[in-house]
């Protein structure tokens, strides 16, 4: 997923792509704790990565401005 939030970063602001990632990342972390089953725990944890993909590439994109 860095691949395609590059992309994003390139196209839009990487502060706001940032922010809305570490948004959904902090949203994602705390829905975890609160599941009970094994599906649904897996699910959340695959949108908590695909979340926190942005942080590298617009961590870069933020440094070389």
């Amino acid at each position: 997923m860095q691949i395609p939030c590059g992309w994003l970063c390139d196209r839009f602001k990487p502060g706001k792509i940032l922010l809305i990632g570490g948004l959904c990342w902090g949203v994602f972390q705390i829905i975890t704790g609160f599941i009970s089953s094994s599906k649904i725990f897996m699910f959340i944890r695959t949108l908590l990565g695909i979340s926190e993909a942005p942080i590298y590439s617009a961590g870069a994109k933020l440094q070389s401005i």
